[in-house]
């Protein structure tokens, strides 16, 4: 596997990690206890599928709330273009950074080390939903941007 660390399952405790979001307010993953949250990872802030799927998740805020999910972004880009699609386009989910890519790891998701690998592996979309008791209730790796919030939404409610 090279660079990636083993992928995670349903039933998995969340890995710790602390980062900070683009506030600059730490955020350790020990604060998800208690608490049920929908982490997803945006490989690159300024591409046409991450703008729409993070309009998408905004869109669905109300209805993943209603379900009890908070929604956190998790972006690897630069600050400064995850900054600007957050401005850009009224972003009010949290979003924290990780410009290392050193959540992406912890996670089992593939950092991109070459645009061949980009295309691959490196710039789909993860997401993973925890529970209240932080553990990993669904693990979705390298799933595609378009209909991905939709789907998760049917999933969580039970209709998929």
């Amino acid at each position: 596997m090279g660079n990636l660390a083993r992928r995670l399952v349903p039933g998995h405790r969340v890995p710790p990690f602390e980062t900070v979001d683009l506030h600059g307010e730490v955020f350790d993953s020990r604060a998800l206890k208690g608490r049920k949250a929908i982490l997803n990872f945006y490989p690159n802030a300024h591409t046409r599928v991450a703008k729409k799927e993070a309009k998408d998740f905004e869109r669905h805020t109300d209805g993943f709330s209603r379900l009890g999910y908070d929604i956190i972004g998790v972006s690897s880009d630069k600050p400064k273009r995850v900054k600007a699609l957050v401005a850009k386009h009224h972003i009010g989910h949290r979003m924290l950074l990780d410009p290392t890519a050193g959540v992406r790891k912890i996670f089992g998701i593939p950092s991109a080390r070459s645009p061949l690998a980009a295309l691959r592996a490196g710039r789909k979309r993860n997401t993973f939903v925890v529970n209240e008791h932080g553990r990993l209730e669904h693990v979705l790796y390298d799933v595609g941007g378009t209909g991905h919030v939709k789907r998760l939404r049917k999933i969580l409610e039970g209709d998929e």
